[in-house]
């Protein structure tokens, strides 16, 4: 019963108030986690120190594994999502090429974050990478705070629905072609190098999905990537200038043959920022950063990075509504051919230094110009053939594709190269079949009709930039598969995740995709289809 108030007053008392001696005394129960998870911290700094015999480094790990835990405990998911994705873009290096003149500036955090912990902690158990375990983590709050409802992330926004049935399918891909190569004798641990970055393409998807929320998001997103893109710049720029010119040396690459993918994406949207009018101060940001990213792809010598640009700056220009500027460029562009064709025709069998991007478009259409190109043919050829064997199911995963045909032995460098061909796309079709194949890459087509239905009715400067840029990354991506093992990157899948959950937000919220459910748009979304017509109208007239 709730206490009764002294004689003589009016006052009634308040609803569930306790009394004075139960409201004075402390709450023991409530004290009784911190206490326990002190002592747990203290035992295991205890321990760190013991069976360290001091080192200062594992002896503070516990408190550094704490402190860390604290922070993804309490943070939103978007502000995890964001440096997962940053940390994958700047730290992703294979410094092969240069490793003989120079150590990579990051190279301690990427063996920390890529390579499996018992490398960097002497426990034999740790069989994972730091970013399998933070992976792990940011999926378990996911599943924990829509379970518990804690709030941290606000409430839930639209998504195109079945967008994560298509992620799921494209995992069920994966694991069928796993359990078909594996039936038929194929090699377990070299299938799971084979999966080991395809698979988390549909994991960060939904685990984007679930964390991006609206508008500032996509600048995360876009500020993630630029950033990243100039760190590997400043990278590619400083080996080049301080240490490669003084012995006159040209390095195969610097940093990685997969931040083309990275390169050619940050060029796109600083591009794509100035055609689309973003606002003034992100435009000159971005003029400002475009020099010294062109700069790296060049430093960076990978001549995929040009094919990548140049192809996703001709799609962007194929999408883009037909403005006085579209026009203008149209009509140099057709001036400006009969002296590029000249260019070609004269620099076609040249090797002066001035011809050099001639040369370069000619080592990628004509397989005969060195060995390389032949090399990548030959192979093409063994794997065409390879899926003739099995068309519906392929060979499944852990099996090595048959070489009808025997090209230069590189097994010396690559012992992996029948497991994982440079072209892996045509690989994924030839160990997957039709079936499996188009399972796993159902996301990236799906993906990329949804970015240009979306770009189409996007009613703002910042949701169209959006949904073109991820056409680009889907891009970069294909053509990075196709080209240079471009889906065994984690660059290369971090960017993928993020771009499909980027236009699984878009989608709903533009109209583009239609969804009843009642659940709280994001803030890009127009309050009408009449009020997001105008601004497209508007910014589509010459």
């Amino acid at each position: 019963m709730p206490p009764v108030p002294p004689a003589g007053t009016n006052e009634a008392p308040l609803a569930g108030s306790l009394p004075a001696s139960a409201a004075a005394a402390p709450d023991e129960a409530g004290f009784r986690p911190h206490l326990a998870v002190a002592g747990l911290l203290f035992a295991a700094t205890a321990a760190a120190v013991f069976l360290s015999q001091g080192d200062p480094l594992l002896s503070l790990l516990p408190l550094v594994v704490f402190g860390f835990a604290c922070v993804i405990w309490l943070a939103p998911l978007r502000y995890i999502a964001s440096t997962l994705l940053f940390l994958s873009l700047a730290l992703d290096a294979d410094t092969n090429g240069v490793r003989d003149r120079w150590s990579y500036p990051l190279e301690p955090l990427r063996v920390l974050f890529f390579e499996n912990l018992h490398k960097v902690i002497p426990i034999d158990a740790l069989k994972l990478s730091l970013l399998d375990l933070l992976v792990l983590l940011a999926v378990g709050l996911v599943v924990y705070r829509r379970a518990a409802d804690r709030g941290v992330d606000g409430h839930g926004v639209r998504t195109v629905s079945w967008l994560r049935l298509v992620l799921l399918l494209s995992l069920a891909g994966m694991l069928g072609a796993l359990g078909w190569g594996v039936a038929r004798g194929g090699v377990f641990q070299q299938a799971y190098w084979q999966l080991r970055q395809p698979i988390y393409v549909p994991i960060l998807a939904l685990l984007f999905l679930a964390s991006f929320k609206d508008s500032s998001d996509l600048r995360f997103i876009g500020g993630a990537v630029v950033l990243a893109a100039l760190y590997k710049s400043g990278v590619c720029i400083y080996f080049y200038e301080a240490i490669a010119r003084q012995f006159n040396y040209r390095p195969p690459y610097v940093t990685s043959h997969t931040d083309s993918v990275l390169f050619s994406v940050a060029v796109m949207i600083g591009l794509i920022a100035w055609h689309e009018g973003l606002e003034l101060r992100t435009r000159l940001a971005l003029l400002l950063a475009m020099p010294v990213i062109l700069l790296g792809i060049y430093t960076n010598n990978r001549r995929l990075a040009w094919v990548e640009l140049g192809v996703s700056v001709v799609v962007a220009y194929a999408l883009t509504p037909w403005t006085f500027v579209k026009r203008t460029l149209a009509r140099f562009a057709i001036i400006g051919s009969v002296f590029f064709l000249a260019y070609m025709v004269v620099g076609w069998n040249s090797t002066a230094g001035f011809f050099r991007p001639a040369q370069m478009v000619r080592s990628v259409v004509d397989a005969k110009v060195d060995r390389s190109s032949l090399d990548r043919e030959v192979e093409n050829y063994n794997l065409v053939v390879t899926l003739r064997t099995n068309p519906l199911l392929g060979l499944g995963l852990g099996h090595e594709y048959v070489e009808f045909t025997k090209g230069d032995d590189i097994s010396i460098a690559f012992p992996q190269y029948r497991y994982i061909p440079h072209n892996s796309v045509l690989g994924l079709v030839a160990f997957g079949g039709f079936l499996f194949f188009t399972l796993m890459w159902l996301p990236v087509v799906v993906g990329m009709y949804l970015a240009i239905r979306t770009y189409r009715l996007a009613p703002t400067p910042l949701t169209r930039a959006a949904s073109l840029t991820v056409v680009t990354v889907l891009i970069a991506y294909e053509l990075q598969g196709w080209g240079d093992m471009g889906i065994q990157a984690w660059s290369a899948v971090f960017l993928l995740g993020a771009a499909l959950a980027v236009v699984g937000l878009l989608a709903p919220a533009v109209g583009a995709w239609p969804d009843r459910r009642r659940v709280r748009s994001p803030s890009w979304r127009p309050p009408s289809p009449a009020a997001g017509a105008a601004p497209r109208a508007a910014a589509e007239a010459p």
